[in-house]
């Protein structure tokens, strides 16, 4: 069915659509536009086509007095209400009389031939992140060469677009008036080789089905990969082809069914992430609007929810509600992937965000029985001692930090590192958060090297594909080369394996922090020196149930971390896991996040340190338990001081670096965190003890941060 009207009204609400295809596949190139649904090579059908977050293909000609207009015939007549003559021979003003919309339908009557000037801004102004502009070279003269690379230097376009079609003379001159002027151009199988010999295409339009092995051929030469795939017709409407050639890899897809296209990787792609997609069932219990809503029960905990809009919709998403229920208070949800955003609503619905791959999967959890709900600790009556801490005794490195997730300008937080005396912050990117290594160093560690220092991340959402370890391990070597990383970034294995949701199952099985296909990195951290930071596991009352805990009614259990019910690994096997990778690559250095999740057993933690040299551990966010047993726990940290640091997970507080350093330095009693947690007894830890925890550890793992220390304080002494 023609959706004429919503065509049309591209042009008048701008961003009201999202982009629907995901973006982990092709993106797919609408031939001429959306030709089957609006007046092709016109603007309503290109603004159609960027507010659905897909690309384009157009076609240029030059009128009569140098004019770049985009109209696919040399003669009017077909797509205008004009007679029978060249665009050759009419002047813009001219062409610009002829309607080029009421042939093709009267809701798009007025619409004119547009000029690519008018084309490329409005691309310039609603593309959607990442877009391909495929520009057909009809016919051009000398004159409008120049004018054709100037448009697109105009409008920022020469990432997004690429010129076709045209001869390999006038290819040469477009690279001649600006190298970075992009140049494609069909291409045969049996022809690839000798274009890439010839080095003068930077995107290929494969003409036949791409295989895998062309596509990485031609991506490792740096070259854009589409499949030309233009036509009508049930060869060119081939399910299982376009099945195939985005399972090749392909960039985009120039094709006539950009819509119906979407819809197939769409689907293919939830049935490849979900595995058994075919078990969720439509159900009267959520609704979404007009969107899909697929449920699953799991156990008893609630339901797995997949939500597929039908059609585009606004940017504040769709709205989830729960059919008869007076209020949602109380239900957990979760979002599969951090990056997914939702806001909470008072009353029965929940408001989702757009989802980045155009559909969302989302876990609803049951409320916990009024049994266990939680509710303050009781009121302190006793009146202790408050040791005022301004700044920490000695410098500190805070060891584990996620800095972009808070501050999108990290300069904002030196003020508050200064303040805390935190002279320096090791930067975790997690690629669960789609960051990059790139990301944290180019925007910290590049402008204050002292002061930030970063630690290399590892996309594992590969982690299934054949030479997967291999191109992890180049990374890291690239990484250590070009950005002097400093250790592996945290990575989780809570039960689920690495990437693993706990309430989610992989389909395709757990890949754990020891399995086979993950050794061979490790060992490259290891020959590289770099420490790799480990959240193995989660602390003890994660796998009550609730209600079962005693430490629950003070907060410390969180419903969203909680694994009770689910079907990871249990804690005592993970950590047989981890010692086993400890044991199997000995000169690989394990920082243990959280106390590595021992520090409800400070003895079975102790009996670890004596048995793995390789193993250290940070403190970040374990002071509830810690400070609950402050006596053990002192004499821990003094008998193991050379394998225990400084870190706290995320960004800190003034305040909260400030309760820190007063749990350390002071023997402080009932020093109170928040309201909801249980107050913490100080450790009153030796001067020599809390140099080491401090800075001085950090140090001795990480020369890069030993430089930045004696760079800030150069009379620094190191234990």
């Amino acid at each position: 069915m023609r959706i004429f009207f919503a065509i049309a009204a591209c042009l008048a609400l701008p961003s009201a659509f999202p982009g629907v295809c995901p973006a982990a596949n092709p993106i797919p190139i609408a031939h001429r536009g959306m030709l089957r649904h609006a007046p092709e090579n016109t603007l309503p059908a290109f603004a159609a086509c960027l507010e659905l977050g897909m690309g384009f293909e157009l076609d240029i000609r030059t009128t009569k007095d140098g004019h770049l207009v985009v109209i696919h015939d040399d003669n009017v007549k077909r797509t205008t209400d004009g007679p029978s003559r060249s665009v050759r021979d009419l002047t813009l003003t001219e062409l610009k009389r002829l309607d080029a919309g009421g042939w093709f339908d009267a809701a798009f009557a007025g619409a004119r031939v547009p000029t690519l000037d008018e084309t490329l801004a409005l691309v310039a102004e609603r593309k959607r992140g990442k877009t391909i502009i495929a520009l057909n070279v009809k016919h051009l003269t000398r004159a409008g060469e120049a004018k054709l690379v100037a448009l697109v230097e105009k409008h920022n376009l020469l990432t997004d677009s690429f010129a076709f079609d045209q001869s390999d003379e006038m290819s040469r001159r477009l690279k001649q008036l600006n190298p970075a002027f992009r140049i494609g151009q069909n291409v045969r199988r049996n022809d690839i080789d000798a274009r890439l010999k010839e080095g003068l295409l930077d995107c290929f339009l494969l003409t036949s089905t791409p295989t895998a092995d062309e596509v990485a051929l031609l991506h490792d030469r740096g070259r854009q990969v589409l499949y030309n795939y233009a036509g009508t017709g049930p060869a060119r409407r081939n399910h299982a082809n376009w099945k195939q050639a985005a399972a090749a890899g392909i960039d985009g897809m120039l094709t006539d069914y950009p819509l119906e296209c979407g819809a197939v990787w769409l689907e293919a792609d939830i049935r490849k992430r979900l595995g058994n997609y075919d078990e969720y069932q439509t159900s009267e219990i959520f609704s979404a609007g007009d969107a899909t809503v697929r449920i699953k029960a799991f156990n008893d905990l609630g339901w797995h929810i997949v939500v597929i809009p039908d059609k585009p919709v606004g940017r504040k998403g769709v709205v989830l509600k729960m059919t008869d229920a007076p209020t949602m208070e109380g239900y957990t949800f979760t979002p599969e992937r951090p990056k997914y955003q939702y806001w909470r609503k008072t009353g029965d619905s929940v408001d989702l965000s757009i989802m980045p791959e155009g559909w969302g999967w989302y876990f609803l959890r049951k409320p916990i029985p009024p049994a266990s709900s939680r509710r303050p600790g009781p009121k302190q009556l006793i009146t202790a001692r408050k040791t005022d801490i301004k700044k920490a005794k000695h410098p500190v490195v805070d060891v584990h930090t996620h800095v972009l997730l808070s501050f999108p300008a990290p300069g904002m937080y030196l003020k508050v590192m200064d303040q805390a005396g935190v002279a320096v912050l090791v930067d975790s990117p997690l690629a669960t958060f789609d960051q990059q290594t790139k990301d944290g160093y180019l925007k910290m560690e590049k402008f204050h090297p002292d002061r930030f220092i970063t630690f290399g991340t590892i996309d594992f959402s590969d982690r299934h594909q054949e030479g997967f370890s291999e191109a992890a391990i180049a990374k890291l070597e690239s990484d250590v080369g070009t950005m002097g990383i400093a250790g592996v970034g945290e990575t989780h294995d809570k039960g689920a394996g690495v990437y693993g949701h706990a309430l989610r199952p992989d389909a395709r099985g757990p890949v754990h922090v020891n399995d086979e296909r993950l050794m061979p990195i490790w060992r490259a951290a290891a020959q590289l020196k770099l420490p790799v930071l480990f959240h193995i596991a989660e602390p003890i009352g994660n796998y009550a149930p609730y209600g079962e805990h005693p430490r629950e009614r003070w907060g410390y259990v969180s419903r969203k971390y909680n694994l009770w019910g689910t079907s990871v690994l249990s804690r005592d096997e993970m950590m047989r896991r981890r010692n086993s990778l400890m044991q199997d690559i000995p000169d690989l250095v394990i920082i243990g996040a959280h106390m590595g999740s021992l520090e409800d057993d400070l003895q079975r933690l102790a009996d670890t340190f004596d048995k793995y040299p390789n193993f250290y551990v940070e403190i970040g966010q374990r002071h509830y338990a810690l400070g609950q047993q402050p006596n053990q726990t002192r004499k821990l940290f003094i008998k193991y001081q050379d394998r225990i640091l400084f870190g706290q997970d995320g960004v800190q507080t003034l305040e909260t670096y400030r309760n820190h350093f007063r749990f350390l330095e002071t023997d402080d009693d009932l020093i109170r965190f928040s309201s909801h947690r249980p107050p913490v007894h100080g450790l009153n830890l030796p001067d020599e003890v809390l140099r080491k925890i401090y800075y001085g550890n950090a140090a001795k793992l990480m020369p890069k941060v030993k430089k930045a220390l004696q760079n800030q304080y150069p009379g620094l002494k190191f234990p």
